[in-house]
């Protein structure tokens, strides 16, 4: 006969307690902490970067990160090295074992540098797009590529982890990066870009960072495109009635460069919306109130679509 495992009292408890009550867990104590968690760390990054000590603060964390690179290279080099994220969530994956060499690179994550003449933000690879575009949609700037899921990371986004995100204009998302900065299994500073001046090694290294998943180097910085933006963005539906004309409208409109989105839906084979959408100050005065798709209570946007196109005449349908 096949013995039974025995389960202690507390192994028991602890089964009950997932499966009976961790929607409970959820809603009393994991939601309301993560909205606590959040918030202070929205307003830690306003005061950072109100009161600019996020530049002097980046120069001691790479020093401190090179200082622990250094002890590496003169101990068992046999161990790989394994960054660890203070203070983000994320690490908790990424515990190190006996095969590593922990790597504690602090929480680089702030904005250290907004070029509005040149267009660019120099970065900390574990900034957020979610704090990155809070900070520049205010100012009127935003990235050209800007992936949807808010706690992605400038670096994950660096490594592939934003490869769903890409547009006709301006590519993949390492196609708006400028220079990464880079501390080396030596132990030196290196900033990588596709400058010829620097350097044939750094621009090479510099086209092979992307995908690498860090394997290259550590990132401490990157600097990115930005472009100006306005308020809102005027969404124009145009209806389709085959495959075949969505491909045809779909290209037309793709070889707009006054358009800054061109997405388009296929409901069944005879409906279709080809969606354009170009920044604007905002509708005339007649038009009435802009519709803020990203409310709550809003309706799933294809349902929104579906909506619009089966209320408007065929031809064109403008929105905001």
């Amino acid at each position: 006969m096949g013995m039974t495992a025995y389960q202690s009292l507390s192994e028991r408890l602890f089964t009950w307690l997932l499966t009976f009550i961790r929607c409970y867990t959820i809603v009393f104590f994991i939601l309301p902490l993560s909205f606590f968690y959040n918030f202070l760390l929205t307003l830690r990054n306003k005061f950072v970067y109100t009161v600019g000590t996020a530049p002097r603060a980046h120069s001691r964390k790479v020093m401190a990160i090179q200082r622990q690179v250094h002890e590496w290279t003169k101990g068992d080099r046999k161990k790989k090295m394994l960054p660890i994220h203070d203070g983000v969530w994320d690490s908790l994956t990424r515990l190190p074992n006996k095969e590593t060499t922990p790597i504690y690179t602090g929480t680089l994550m702030d904005i250290l540098e907004i070029n509005r003449d040149a267009l660019t933000v120099r970065v900390e690879p574990m900034i957020t797009m979610g704090e990155l575009s809070r900070v520049l949609i205010p100012l009127g700037f935003c990235l050209p590529i800007l992936p949807g899921t808010k706690h992605l990371t400038v670096e994950d986004a660096i490594n592939g982890r934003g490869s769903d995100v890409s547009g006709r204009k301006y590519g993949l998302f390492q196609h708006i990066c400028l220079s990464y900065e880079l501390i080396m299994p030596d132990g030196s500073l290196v900033t990588a870009s596709k400058d010829r001046d620097g350097g044939a090694e750094t621009q090479a290294l510099f086209y092979g960072v992307p995908w690498s998943e860090g394997t290259l180097g550590i990132m401490v910085a990157a600097t990115l495109r930005m472009i100006p933006i306005k308020p809102y963005v005027k969404i124009t539906y145009i209806p389709v009635r085959s495959t075949e004309e969505m491909q045809s409208k779909l290209t037309e409109e793709a070889q707009c460069r006054e358009n800054e989105f061109v997405e388009g839906l296929q409901f069944t084979p005879t409906t279709g919306v080809v969606l354009r959408g170009r920044f604007s100050e905002g509708p005339p005065k007649n038009w009435g109130a802009a519709n803020q798709l990203g409310r709550w209570y809003k309706p799933w946007f294809y349902t929104h679509v579906q909506k619009v196109i089966t209320s408007t005449k065929v031809g064109l349908g403008g929105k905001f």
